[in-house]
Order: C-alpha cells, then structure tokens, then sequence
C-alpha cells in the first residue's frame, strides 16, 4: 500500500519527491546495474532523457562479499551476517512460479546468478528493477505461450517473443495496476533496458547461428565434394550481420538502392515534407491529464499517436491527393537526442501533378504569415523562426532552387518579445497545417543537384552510429549508440521506421554454376549436392520460363518484374495478376568484373534463355560477358578507340584518320596511347606508302612509322599554333560587334581592352578598334526595357509582361507541332539543307522540353534511326574524396538528365541537326559519327567524332535547344516556345536578343491546358548590374 500511495499520489509531498528520485531510490534497493548512464549534454531541459550505451547491453553483478575497505554496493546491501549465511530477500511470488524450480538457498543463488549461461533469466528484471516488480514477479522467460482465440487465425510462432511480451507489458488496463507506467522516469530507463533486451537478444541469434550456417558457390561445392574432407564445416564463409537486421550496413544500403529504382523508374521527387510530433495534441493531452502524468512520462502513447497522425497523413497524400496524384513516396523515422519522433517523406508526383508554374505551387506552399483577420487559427500556428530574404513571386534560382514568395506585406507576429514578418516563416502547407496543427514542413525539391542528398538523408541509419564495415560487424554496431525513450518505445511496438511505395523487387543473379547454396555445419557436402533445388534460382527460372513462355521474350530480367511475378516456395515465375512493382538488379561493383559485366548486359538482354543468349551481341557469340560488354559498345576503355579508328577506316582516308588520332590525343582519355598507335598505324599510312611507292622507294615498316608520326607531330603544332592565328585574324579585323554586352561582368571588358592593346601595340581604347556595343538598338526600346527590367514597374525583379502580337502564334491544335512549322517550314525538304538549318533554332526554359521538341523532329526525318547508350560511370576522383558515389547504380546515373550532358540514350539520323559546332550527320557507326560542319570557317568539311570519356558521343540533337545553351549565337530565325515560365535572371531577355531581326522572331506560350497566352514572366534582378 505505502508503495502505491508514493508511486500514484500527486498531491502528497513526500510522494512527490518519490516520484522525482524514483530512479535514485530504485537503485538503492537494485541488485545489479543496468550498464548504461543518462547522457545530460543534449537535453538540458524538459523531455524525455537520453541514455548512452557503450557496447551491447547488459546487467552488472558482482561478488555476494563486499572487496576489503570498500564499500557495498547491489546486491551486497543485502548481507549483514557475512560469517553465517546471504539473506535474500525476494519474496516468493504469491502467485504460481513459472519457473521450473523453486527459489534456492544462498549457495544455490550464487552459481545460478554468476555461472548461469542463460542469459534469458526471468530474475533478471526483478533484480534490476524491485520498485517495478515488489513482490519478485518473474521478467520474460522463453516459453510463454500464445493463448488460443477462437476468433483469430491462428499463428505461426507459438510462443511469445520477447518484444511481443514487452510490447503487452506498455499497454494500460483497467483490471491491472499500472506500476510501471506510472514509474515517471525510472519507466523511461526501464524501456531503453528492455529494447536493448530485445535487440541483444537478435544480435546474439545471428552471432550463434553463423556459427553454424554456411555459404558458398555451386562449382565450388561441387569441386570440394572428392575432397579427403567433406563435412559441411570445413568449406564456406560465415554469414555476417545481415540486411533483413534492422539498422545494419547492409539494410541501410538497400533501402537506398529501392530509394534509388524508384528515382530511376518514376523520376525526381517533388515534395519534401517533415512532419514532427506535437506534444500539445489533444489526444496526448487527455491521457497525461487523466493520468497525473507529465508529456514524456507518457511516451507509450505518444508513440502510438504519432503513427496514427503519420497514417493519417499518407492516407490524406495517397487518397485525398492533397497534392495531387502521387505515383511514389519513400519515408523514415528518426529520434532527435532531446526530442520526439519525426518523419521524413519525400513524394514522387504524378506528371500531371507536378506543377511547373509558380502560381500552382503557391497554391500548396506557403511561406507567408497568413492573414491575421481572415485566417486567424492559422495565423496562432505559423509561427516559427527562419529567416529569409522578402520576394514578390515564387521563382526558381540559377542552380534550380526554389525562392518562394514572400511578399512586404506588413503581416507580422510577436514571439518572444521580437516581431517577426515573412522573412522568419518555414514553408508549409496551409491545408495541412491547419490539420495537423504540428511542426510540418514542405519544401520543393531541387530536381537537379539535390536528389543523392535527399536519398542519403533519409536513410543515415541511427544516431551516432558509426556504419563502416569492420571483421565484427555486430560487436561495430552496439559500439556508440545513442538510444532514447521514444524511439525504444517505437521499435517495441514494432512501428516501421522506413517505407516506400512502389513495391522494389530486388531481382538476384549470378554466373553460370555460382548460385549461392546454403547449409548447416553438420550437413555432409554430398547430401546437399544431392538435393533437388540445388541448381535452382530466381535467375535460372528466369531463363527456364522463358523457354516456355513466349509471353515474356521480348522483356529483360529486369522488365519481367512487371509482368511476372516470382513465387519462391515453387521456385518458379508466373504471370502477374495485381499490383504494381518496380525491379532492381542488385548492385555489384566494377571490382567483380564479370559480374558486373552480366549485370550491365542484362539490362539490355531481351528473352535470353541461356547464357549464351546473354553473351550474344548482333547474332555474334562471345565467349566472356566482358567481350560482349565492349561488342555492345558499354566498356569504356583504350580497346574502344581501337574500334573508333577501325570503323573510321572503312569510310575515311588515311589523312582523316591521322586528324582523328590527333583529336583523341588531345582528349587525354586513352589510358596507353602507344597500345592504340600499335593497332592501328597501319591504318594511317596508306597515302605515305601509295606516294613512295610511285616514285619506287619501298619503305621498311620503321621508316613507314616515322614518316606517319612526323605527319602526326606537324598536325599537333598545327593546333598549337591556334593562338598565335587568332592574333593575325584580330590585327586584321576592322570593327568589333559584342552581343549581350549588358549581361557581361566589366572585367570582361577590361580582359578584352588589355588583349587588343597588347595584339595592336596600341594604348588606345580596345587597341583602338572601331567597336560597337549598342547593336541592340536594332530592336526597340521595349526589348531594351526587358532587359534592364523596367517593364510593369513597380518590381522587386519578378514580372509578368504583355508580348506584342506580332510575335505570337495564337492559333493551333498541337503547340509543339505549330512551333516546328513556324520555324522550320517544308521542313521534309530542306532537312539536309545546311544553308536552312543553320539559320534557325527554337528555344525553350528547361530540357525536357526540348527533348520533347527534337523527338518529335526527328520523327519527321525519313531516314533510319541509331541508338547510342552510355557506359555513365563516377568519376574515381569524386569516388575518393566520397565513398557513397561508389555505390551509385548504373540505372540511377543512366536516368539522369541534365544540361551539358549527353542523355544515356542518344537517337540520332542521318542528315539530322546536332548543336556545339552546328553539324548535319552523314554517317553513323558504333564508336564513330561522321558529320558535315555547317558553321564557322570550316563550313563543308567532314569531320569524326568519337566518343568521349563520359563514353557517350559528346553531342545531341539541335532543332530545339536551352536558352542556355544558345547564348553566344545570332540567328535569322528563332522560335520560342514557352508552355513554362522562365525562372532566371536575364533569360528572356537572353532568347529575344538572339534573333537577328524582329521579322524572324515567332513566340508561342500557352498554358498547362495548352491554351495560348500572350503573357510572360519577366526576371532580372536590378542589384546585379550595380557591379558593373
């Protein structure tokens, strides 16, 4: 009674200071320690407290006999007569004792407390905690049983698992005392003790069993089954901490690469929400007041609330579209050291969804004070700290962030005594906000830069815990760990702290007879060769099917997925009737070489029924998955080269290969130049050998050799002597016209005014060259005006302007068509005409607009199409100075899109128009493009490109093209095509000003219905010419 009184008596003042020491007064009375301590450091208020475990955790005890003139301490209170006999005081337990035998006498305790290697004892708890268990109750002991229910299916497991006996001990019922629920914060030392338990406990399975559990591969099984040896102990590796274990290595890991397929297959995420528990939510309030309990004595509850509120919020993203249609959502759970939880989610939109103008998403992102008057209750909630710069509209910056608007108008709060405007709001959504009425942040990601952040973010694993993979990978992970209440609380109601959507089957494979197989210590090596599934695997049915089913031949392995599904327990795949599911091969790295090389190739294997389908590149088998990567045209290295010059030799002449030699040489990718020469010389000197020839001198291949490298030397000084040739032009050169002199910095000018003083030994001005930087007097005061921004004054650099008429194409069914037909007219028969194409372009904002356009172009060309793809590859340099790009998958860098960068695939046309210095294809081959200049002084000549070091042909196709990208040309007709605003400074006035006069400029906007417009957002941000 007098414990009762002291645990759930609020008024009573001795009670209350009970209640505030119950962790100090319950360590008076413990037998043993709980080896962890409370880590003050972070949390130095109110909240729940953080424990820091060092190690695995576990309970101290020592000798019954205090060490000489030292004092007692646990258990050794407990002896007061040393000479006769341990007193111990654990009550029998009043009710039936679970245990097998009754309590033992003293001799009796002493070998069953030190020597007992059951670490499962059911004493344990008691022992450690006798405020929570009074009368000696047992703890979790092994073979409590699940009660039968006449209404619940029956489960699997029989017995009950240790989280699912603490996990029953947190929930609150009226027929029972609540003693350790009303423990205040001997309840929160007690819950991290009881999930360290359970996490010990799965830790100490996996160390035990790896004792005995092998693994190895097929033939080399095979091979040891004649061995002198042939028990299954003596071949195999150990198996580690695995990926099914929550917070491993190995876990963390494929939760990025399902983070990661999703990416590749859906595309960028859109949104990035953090929604964080608000102590202050109704539903916790009731049960602290109806309980005496403070917030975070109530952590059992605020647990369950929290995932209910997060349940809640996907449903409102899944099926209330709050955002629109969504197509994917990864999310996570984390436990700040001093706070509650807190998710984050990222949301993959539907393309119909993702709003691409400013005013649609300020519709579902705010980051405004809302109006005091007309929104008053969500006026009270947004209140938080972080401040920004005022901005009149929403817009998007030159590296692809998002500026959100926030507007001067004077809606202001109070906090803490200072007063606070736009400036100081998080961006949030009002409908959720107003919901939820917690801490919710939405942010729009930036698609570019940001996505490999995001991913590693979200998944970084636990607090403070170091992840690198060392011999003992278990004994690395206890080491250093943070572990709070709420997320103790959390994992033993078995809450998930990760999920995503869609579903990510990770499809295995492996080389011919190296399926992994798995056995026991005790098992002889012929009785598990003997088995009937031992040459069975996912990848292997994958073949079998497709040899009986026709269906599914013109998919990969890793498109099967879409519509088989495979069924482990038959070993076998079948059609798929419901869902949606992404596949992802599993990554390897370059190091596993053909392993790799299968990998890559199943990307682009259709149907194969064999391996050797796989190694069958063009009707032509290869004997390795590595000849076949390179026939393919994947494998970036000198041998690719090699093929370049090959296939150039069957179309060019002997002087057109040395040039092609000369430019690879200035590339600097070939690993030994000389290994490349010696291949291919002979090649390069056809012309040398025919000339001598005829005047009868043979040569010997050596002086063969040295002629064909002085040819070679001679054209390397020939491109050396670039620069002094451009001095004689620019001696020569009588007036000098700059194109976009405004948006030049003015140490430009004073480069070019110090260049042409040196060029002409002149002290003049420019070296006194006749200049004129006011061509754009051509056009009229209103282009001038757009680019100095003073159209629709007063802005703060955000505007939108009327376009006049003249230029607009109002009238048309398919947008993307009329802006083709303007620009491009009898396009089918000028489309090999050089004198045409490079007189005309047609821009647009962003790329993925421009790939639309130059598809649909390239439709239109009559001639037969080649598709290049890229062997993308991270930088070994970047791979150093950080370790996580080495595990980027092909598939992630294959899927990424960005200006500047050839795209993976590349689909190119004979006679089709290609940007950089403008060409028309005239041949094309597997590591070689031949093409004809349309531009610049070499106009009409023929010329070769290889492909690159991004192993891709550094070009793409040019009929549309970025703003961006155009800058520096002058052209007689431009098309601007705008279904999206622009975003960054100077870029409209950047596309009007390349047009070479007002009669070849055609504009064509419309909106997300493709509805013409005759507005345009305008963006120049006045502060930038301050500098000039």
């Amino acid at each position: 009674m007098l414990h009762n009184r002291l645990l759930f008596d609020t008024n009573n003042s001795r009670a209350k200071n009970f209640q505030q020491n119950i962790r100090s007064y319950n360590l008076m009375f413990a037998f043993t320690s709980p080896g962890l301590k409370v880590d003050t450091t972070y949390n130095t208020r109110r909240g729940p407290p953080t424990f820091h475990i060092h190690g695995q955790g576990h309970h101290l005890i020592g000798s019954l006999l205090p060490m000489p003139n030292n004092s007692p301490k646990f258990a050794q209170l407990y002896i007061y007569d040393t000479n006769n006999e341990v007193n111990d005081r654990l009550s029998q337990n009043p009710q039936s004792d679970g245990r097998l035998y009754n309590l033992s006498n003293t001799a009796e305790v002493v070998a069953l407390i030190v020597g007992d290697d059951n670490e499962l004892h059911p004493a344990y708890l008691p022992l450690q905690y006798p405020l929570l268990y009074p009368k000696g109750e047992d703890g979790y002991r092994p073979n409590i049983l699940h009660k039968d229910h006449p209404n619940i299916h029956a489960a699997k497991r029989k017995k009950v698992t240790m989280r699912e006996y603490f996990c029953y001990r947190l929930q609150s019922r009226n027929n029972e005392a609540q003693t350790i629920l009303h423990s205040r914060r001997l309840f929160h030392q007690w819950i991290v003790d009881d999930y360290c338990m359970i996490e010990s406990q799965k830790l100490n399975y996996v160390r035990q069993h790896q004792q005995q559990l092998r693994v190895d591969k097929y033939m080399n099984l095979n091979a040891c089954n004649n061995a002198p040896e042939t028990l299954g102990n003596q071949k195999g590796k150990r198996v580690i901490l695995p990926s099914s274990f929550v917070g491993s290595q190995r876990y963390m890991e494929q939760l990025y690469f399902d983070g990661k397929a999703i990416c590749g297959h859906i595309g960028f995420p859109n949104l990035f929400l953090t929604l964080t528990c608000n102590p202050t939510w109704s539903e916790i309030q009731r049960k602290v007041r109806k309980s005496n309990l403070t917030l975070h004595d109530c952590l059992d509850v605020v647990s369950q609330i929290f995932k209910m509120k997060l349940n809640q919020l996907m449903n409102d993203l899944k099926r209330g579209h709050v955002f629109g249609a969504i197509l994917g959502f990864v999310y996570t759970i984390e436990w700040q050291k001093r706070g509650l939880s807190h998710a984050h989610i990222l949301i993959f939109l539907h393309l119909a969804n993702k709003y691409p103008n400013p005013e649609d998403i300020d519709k579902i992102i705010s980051a405004e004070i809302p109006n005091k008057g007309t929104d008053p209750e969500l006026y009270e909630i947004c209140i938080r700290f972080f401040p920004k710069k005022f901005n009149e509209a929403t817009i998007i910056d030159q590296d692809g962030f998002l500026v959100y608007r926030r507007r001067n108008n004077e809606h202001t709060v109070r906090k803490h005594g200072i007063e606070l405007d736009n400036r100081f709001v998080v961006p949030y959504s009002p409908q959720l906000l107003l919901k939820y009425r917690t801490h919710l942040n939405v942010e729009w990601c930036n698609q570019s830069t940001s996505i490999k952040y995001l991913f590693k973010y979200i998944n970084k694993g636990s607090d403070r815990i170091t992840t690198a993979i060392v011999d003992d990978e278990i004994k690395h992970y206890l080491d250093c760990r943070y572990v709070s209440p709420p997320e103790a609380c959390w994992k033993i109601f078995a809450f998930p702290m990760h999920g995503h959507a869609p579903t990510v089957k990770r499809l295995y494979f492996h080389l011919e007879n190296q399926q992994p197989v798995y056995w026991t210590d005790s098992q002889q090596i012929g009785a598990v060769l003997s088995t009937s599934t031992i040459k069975e695997s996912m990848f292997i049915a994958w073949m079998d099917f497709n040899k009986i089913y026709h269906h599914g031949r013109d998919l990969t392995y890793a498109e099967y997925v879409s519509k088989f599904v495979y069924v482990a327990h038959k070993r076998c795949w079948q059609p798929r009737k419901q869902g949606n599911t992404i596949e992802r091969l599993i990554w390897v790295p370059l190091s596993s070489r053909e392993l790799f090389y299968i990998r890559m190739m199943l990307s682009s294997a259709i149907g194969s029924q064999s391996y050797k389908d796989i190694r069958t590149v063009d009707n032509v088998f290869y004997h390795t998955f590595r000849e076949a990567f390179f026939a393919k045209g994947f494998l970036g290295s000198d041998q690719e080269f090699v093929g370049a010059l090959q296939e150039v030799n069957t179309w060019g002449t002997p002087h057109f290969l040395r040039k092609l030699f000369v430019k690879l040489l200035f590339m600097n990718t070939m690993d030994r130049p000389d290994y490349v020469w010696k291949q291919t010389w002979q090649w390069m000197v056809d012309d040398i050998v025919f000339n001598h020839r005829r005047q009868g001198i043979q040569l010997t291949d050596k002086e063969t050799m040295h002629l064909c490298l002085t040819q070679i030397e001679n054209l390397l000084q020939d491109n050396r002597k670039s620069g002094s040739d451009l001095a004689k032009l620019l001696q020569m050169t009588k007036l000098i016209i700059w194109d976009e002199v405004p948006m030049c910095h003015k140490f430009s000018f004073e480069a070019l005014d110090k260049s042409f003083k040196d060029i002409m030994h002149n002290d003049k001005p420019f070296g006194g060259k006749e200049n004129n930087t006011d061509e754009l007097k051509q056009f009229s005061d209103w282009l001038l005006d757009i680019g100095d921004g003073k159209l629709d004054q007063p802005n703060n650099g955000y505007s939108e302007i009327i376009i006049p008429e003249e230029f607009l194409i109002m009238d048309f069914d398919d947008s993307i068509q009329a802006i083709v037909d303007t620009t491009y007219p009898d396009l089918l028969q000028n489309y090999n005409n050089a004198d045409f194409l490079q007189k005309r372009a047609i821009l647009a904002s962003t790329k993925d607009v421009v790939d639309k356009i130059n598809d649909y172009v390239l439709s239109l060309i009559p001639n037969d199409e080649k598709e290049y793809c890229s062997a993308d590859t991270v930088d070994k340099s970047d791979e150093l100075l950080n370790p996580a790009f080495g595990v980027l998958t092909p598939e992630f860098l294959n899927s990424l899109k960005t200006s500047g960068i050839p795209n993976h695939k590349l689909r190119i046309k004979i006679n089709g128009f290609c940007n950089g210095t403008q060409f028309i294809v005239t041949k094309l081959g597997t590591n070689v493009v031949e093409a004809e200049v349309i531009t610049g002084p070499n106009i009409g000549h023929r010329t070769y490109i290889p492909r690159m070091n991004i192993s891709q042909f550094p070009f793409m196709v040019s009929f549309a093209m970025t703003i961006s990208k155009s800058q520096g040309q002058s052209l007689a007709h431009v098309g601007l095509y705008f279904p999206k605003p622009v975003f960054c400074h100077g870029q409209l006035y950047i596309a009007l000003s390349l047009v070479q006069s007002k009669k070849g400029l055609h504009i064509l906007i419309c909106d997300n219905q493709g509805i013409a417009r005759n507005t345009n957002i305008n963006v120049v941000y006045k502060e930038v010419f301050a500098n000039l």
